[in-house]
């Protein structure tokens, strides 16, 4: 965990712990008849396009730009 939050942030930034971390963890779990039923697929790329979001924000957080 860092021991301050990344430049561009003020002091006072409502989620500046989670900030802090330096790894992120998500995941999600699928039953075998989930994996086995039809449109498993779709449903896999709609969890991934939720994490656009998360992505973009750490992104950020971290100055990085090359998802823009």
């Amino acid at each position: 965990m860092l021991k301050k939050g990344p430049v561009g942030f003020p002091k006072d930034f409502s989620h500046m712990e989670e900030l802090k971390y330096k790894h992120y963890i998500w995941s999600r779990s699928y039953s075998d008849s989930a994996i086995q039923a039809g449109g498993f697929v779709g449903s896999v790329v709609e969890d991934y396009k939720g994490l656009l979001p998360v992505v973009t924000y750490l992104n950020h957080a971290m100055s990085f730009t090359g998802n823009q």
